[in-house]
């Protein structure tokens, strides 16, 4: 059993990260783990979207690395101020990046399936709150 801090980053992915001159107006995570399983919260909004480009929009800096895609779940509390329309968002915990998730959403009210968040969905105050629960590698 443990418990801690941890430091969420909103950052662009494309091949490699993008983007590493963002500033935060809140950045705050939590998390207990328990053998192989870690159950962690956060809050991150951004106050500056700097640089961040990509074709993916991501959530970086997990306390352990996860286990792969098939490692948990991500549970979206709120999220704040993207540019387009945007009625859920999610995340997928990516393969060979341990300590990160892809960012997903439905764009509009009558999507009927999720895709991948690009960085031209953020702003200068773009935001997430949520809870993981994922296995450890």
């Amino acid at each position: 059993y443990e418990e801690g801090t941890w430091t969420p980053r909103i950052e662009g992915y494309s091949g490699s990260s993008v983007g590493t001159t963002q500033t935060y107006s809140q950045q705050a995570g939590y998390y207990t783990k328990i053998g192989n399983m870690v159950y962690a919260t956060f809050n991150v909004r951004l106050s500056s979207k700097g640089n961040i480009g990509g074709n993916y929009s991501i959530i970086r800096g997990f306390p352990f690395n996860h286990a792969g895609s098939t490692a948990g779940s991500f549970i979206m509390n709120y999220f704040w101020s993207l540019t387009s329309s945007v009625s859920f968002v999610g995340a997928e915990l990516g393969g060979s990046a341990s300590t990160t998730c892809w960012l997903t959403k439905i764009s509009g009210t009558g999507g009927t399936g999720s895709s991948y968040m690009d960085t031209n969905t953020l702003t200068n105050s773009s935001g997430f709150q949520g809870t993981l629960v994922y296995r450890v590698s």
